[in-house]
């Protein structure tokens, strides 16, 4: 709890506040968030300054005000904040304000490039794998809210309410779910998805077998794998969302868990080759 205490030599409390030029014969009022105080004492110019009386105004910003008549002190303290609420503001932001460049999948994607490098497109179009895949969910109409409100800071505690986390998922358009109600859930609300549930976003599947594909705004025409590169071929839109489902086996992949995942990358491209988004995620390949 944080404490100002005021120490006056005056019987009556007076509070100063710098204005600009006015006469001493104008009617002075005091708005506090917008709403005019009703002071006991009007509120005065002397010597360029306006003078009010402390308790409204302290009273009126949400503050105790006690005076200590033996003392002739007045003790002004400030409403502690309560803890819900600091909880609530820690899931919105970072403790310190400091710039953040990148995001986890950022990191992930510069991560393989400065390990494997990165083959061209036309390279994964000529000798990359042709991968079938099944679309599980879509909706060509459905549009990415400004704000949902599984993001507010009450809903299951804030989980999806942290600002640098819905900023990296309001700058891509394609995601990889390899499985898992947490990451699906995660994925599903910070997209904005809404709780439909006659209309579900993706499938429900078995990890070891496959990964989907999300997608916003932009829909697959074709899907190509090179070794640990995939292109994926979409065409652009304006609104709607896509999933798309793909074995691991149709991918000539082979899973072994003991093994652990393998970090891949996936490069968006439109059919004429432009590269409009890379993502990266680890999948249990060998």
């Amino acid at each position: 709890m944080k404490k100002w205490s005021i120490f006056l030599v005056m019987a009556s409390v007076l509070l100063f506040v710098a204005v600009g030029i006015a006469s001493a014969g104008d009617p002075v009022r005091i708005y506090v968030n917008d709403k005019e105080l009703d002071l006991d004492v009007p509120a005065r110019i002397i010597g360029g300054r306006t003078v009010a009386p402390i308790r409204w105004v302290a009273e009126a910003l949400g503050a105790d005000v006690r005076w200590d008549e033996r003392s002739r002190t007045v003790y002004i303290t400030c409403a502690e904040v309560p803890d819900a609420l600091l909880r609530r503001l820690r899931t919105l932001e970072p403790e310190d304000p400091k710039r953040v460049e990148g995001d986890w999948i950022s990191e992930m994607v510069d991560r393989f490039v400065g390990e494997n490098g990165l083959s061209s497109v036309k390279e994964i179009k000529a000798r990359g794998l042709k991968v079938p895949f099944e679309v599980t969910s879509g909706d060509e109409d459905w549009v990415r809210p400004a704000y949902s409100r599984h993001w507010h800071s009450t809903f299951m505690g804030g989980k999806f309410s942290d600002v640098t986390r819905l900023l990296a998922y309001a700058r891509r358009n394609v995601f990889v779910y390899s499985g898992g109600l947490s990451e699906g859930s995660g994925l599903y609300y910070c997209l904005g998805f809404d709780e439909d549930w006659d209309k579900p976003v993706g499938s429900s599947f078995s990890p070891k077998e496959a990964f989907e594909l999300w997608l916003v705004s932009c829909r697959v025409l074709e899907v190509r794998r090179l070794g640990s590169e995939w292109l994926v071929v979409v065409e652009p839109a304006l609104k709607g969302y896509q999933t798309v489902r793909v074995k691991y086996s149709d991918a000539g992949i082979e899973v072994d868990e003991r093994e652990g995942a393998r970090l891949m990358l996936f490069r968006i491209v439109t059919p004429d080759g432009y590269e409009l988004e890379r993502t990266a995620a680890y999948l249990p390949a060998v």
